[in-house]
């Protein structure tokens, strides 16, 4: 999508920025040659009149061509810009899906690893706990009691 629109916007710069400021100049240079030629005629001679009748009538369709090339261009350059609309459109959109696709992969790559470490450490189970006696602590204090009943 991008490619696309990338070629229609060099596209419609080329037409912009080259073609049509070369097409005036031609026009301006058609118009020029063809008075030249106008002029060039009311005095030539009979036998250089039919060379420069054909140069007018070469000239006069240049200029035909030349609007119809300009028409043509236009048609086309307003069909590319109502494209290239409905491209930048579908462009923003699958912009915005890349993006939901991202976020989405990304929660559910969480899931998965989260889901994984739980499974992991529930397999881990902790022994009961069990009731302390202080057993140690009772048979030293019964000792440390009787070693001083007998002394004393």
């Amino acid at each position: 999508v991008r490619v696309l629109d990338v070629m229609q916007d060099a596209f419609v710069e080329e037409v912009e920025s080259v073609i049509s400021p070369r097409l005036d100049k031609i026009e301006t240079q058609a118009k020029k040659t063809g008075s030249d030629a106008r002029l060039l005629l009311q005095r030539a001679g009979k036998e250089n009149r039919p060379t420069l009748q054909a140069n007018l009538a070469a000239i006069d369709l240049t200029l035909r061509a030349v609007r119809i090339y300009r028409n043509q261009l236009a048609a086309i350059l307003r069909e590319i810009q109502q494209r290239n609309s409905d491209l930048e459109e579908m462009r923003d959109i699958a912009e915005n899906t890349y993006a939901v696709l991202v976020i989405s992969t990304d929660v559910a790559k969480m899931i998965r690893e989260s889901t994984r470490q739980a499974a992991f450490i529930n397999r881990f189970e902790l022994p009961p706990l069990q009731l302390y006696k202080n057993q140690e602590l009772r048979e030293a204090f019964r000792s440390l009691e009787a070693q001083l009943g007998a002394g004393g």
